[in-house]
């Protein structure tokens, strides 16, 4: 998958972060043997030959099924990465539960999808991760707000939900003390809540650089 050999990092302050890292080696002990040999594992199956070409950089389009099928992989992983050792356990245990029993992401559950590619010069990233649990703009609307971040080759993944069940609208992510914002319309593409028409990646609008991607993640 990884072609070029790039090094794997994992970063989560507070937690264990890694980088040059060779293998993937997180470990999350959230889930019981029968799911996690059970649907985990078809879920995985099923994502696999969907991710394989947008890890590696290539275009793709998905009708609704497919794009249902990446959806619960993307939320399952982002649970898990949640629980693991690297995380701070943002999402509520309640969406667990509703992943268990409807094998799809809750209403109160925005996942976006965006392109990595770095520039020239910059340190390539081959895995990242984090979980971050940002201030609410209204916490009666959005209580207890999480937001997960993983990328995959040239896939990024973000997760944006809380524990009330009011659908998520994000417009911009990524502010830091530069003052860079990352606009989501124009760099991210919808996943979940699934949209009609089609999904169709890369984004026509741009790219992660590793810069970027390090912003979105929050490192």
């Amino acid at each position: 998958m990884f072609a070029d050999g790039a090094p794997f990092t994992l970063t989560k302050k507070p937690g264990r972060s890694g980088s040059g890292l060779q293998t993937i080696n997180v470990k999350c002990r959230a889930a019981c043997r029968r799911c996690n040999g059970g649907w985990m594992s078809r879920s995985e199956s099923e994502a696999k030959t969907l991710l394989s070409p947008m890890i590696r950089g290539e275009a793709i389009e998905w009708d609704t099924a497919r794009q249902a099928r990446v959806a619960r992989w993307v939320f399952k992983t982002a649970l898990m990465l949640d629980r693991s050792s690297l995380a701070s356990q943002v999402a509520p245990p309640h969406h667990f539960t509703f992943l268990f029993k409807q094998r799809s992401p809750p209403g109160s559950v925005t996942i976006y999808l965006a392109r990595y590619f770095p520039d020239d010069g910059e340190e390539r990233i081959g895995v990242i991760g984090s979980s971050y649990r940002p201030t609410s703009p209204d916490p009666h609307l959005y209580p207890d707000p999480y937001e997960i971040t993983f990328s995959i080759g040239q896939a990024v993944f973000q997760v944006f939900g809380h524990s009330g069940t009011a659908p998520v609208e994000i417009h911009s992510a990524g502010e830091r003390e530069s003052g860079l914002v990352v606009p989501m319309i124009d760099v991210f593409r919808q996943l979940w809540p699934i949209r009609t028409g089609g999904f169709a990646w890369p984004p026509a609008g741009g790219h992660l650089t590793t810069h970027n991607l390090q912003v979105v993640a929050r490192f």
